[in-house]
């Protein structure tokens, strides 16, 4: 197996990861807005327990895009580090 098939394989399988955990956050999301949706409606909103400190719709998805975009970050630096320590040995294997 070569270097390019081991990372490929590493790639796919992180992103297989990063897929099922979005699946399991989906699925519980869901489960949340049945329970919630299900609540009788004689319930005033002075009634319903309220959490502070939970995060906006929107300020997840900033964290989330955030995240993403460090994580390709990371990985452009990680790749270029990578050409860094390899570019001399490719160069010097090819003038032999």
């Amino acid at each position: 197996m070569t270097y390019i098939e081991i990372l490929e394989k590493i790639q796919a399988q992180a992103i297989s990861n990063l897929k099922q955990i979005q699946d399991a956050q989906i699925s519980t999301l869901k489960t949340v807005r049945e329970v919630v949706t299900s609540l009788p409606s004689m319930m005033s909103s002075s009634n319903v327990p309220t959490t502070e400190g939970v995060p906006t719709l929107s300020q997840v998805l900033e964290l989330t895009t955030s995240f993403a975009t460090e994580l390709v970050d990371q990985e452009k630096a990680f790749v270029s580090q990578l050409s860094e320590v390899f570019s001399p040995a490719a160069k010097s294997a090819i003038t032999v």
